[in-house]
């Protein structure tokens, strides 16, 4: 049976992503939090190619943006005309796992899931918690 986009979204409903909310981005999922009396934006994305019967992750990263950071950094990177995107992360690190992953059976969303929540546990959450406090 192929993998449907809607069977790879409810396997990701599954996961334990704390009080995280998830959105539908172009080729991805973002989980994001915001907490505006620190200025702090965390985002966590999972990035994947959508064939005829499969999905394939290319990318699992975490970003933290500090709004204290970015309203120095940014005007200056847009003077010499250094900011390219309309996206700017203050911090960022990209996770090996789960990259080339082939999504093609329903088993393989079970098996993304746990690894991904794996992941979560052992190596997002704890770059998350260690860098997300400007202090």
């Amino acid at each position: 049976m192929a993998v449907s986009l809607d069977m790879f979204m409810q396997g990701m409903e599954r996961l334990d992503i704390r009080d995280f909310r998830r959105k539908k981005i172009w080729h991805g999922f973002e989980y994001y939090k915001s907490d505006r009396k620190n200025g702090v934006n965390i985002s966590i994305i999972v990035g994947y190619s959508d064939y005829v019967d499969e999905f394939v992750v290319e990318t699992v990263g975490a970003s933290i943006y500090f709004n204290s950071i970015e309203k120095f950094r940014n005007p200056l990177l847009n003077k010499y005309d250094l900011l390219k995107s309309k996206t700017t992360f203050t911090i960022s690190h990209s996770f090996e796992t789960g990259i080339g992953l082939k999504i093609s059976f329903p088993e393989h969303i079970d098996m993304f899931v746990s690894d991904f929540q794996r992941l979560l546990e052992n190596e997002i959450f704890p770059f998350v918690e260690r860098y997300s406090d400007i202090e």
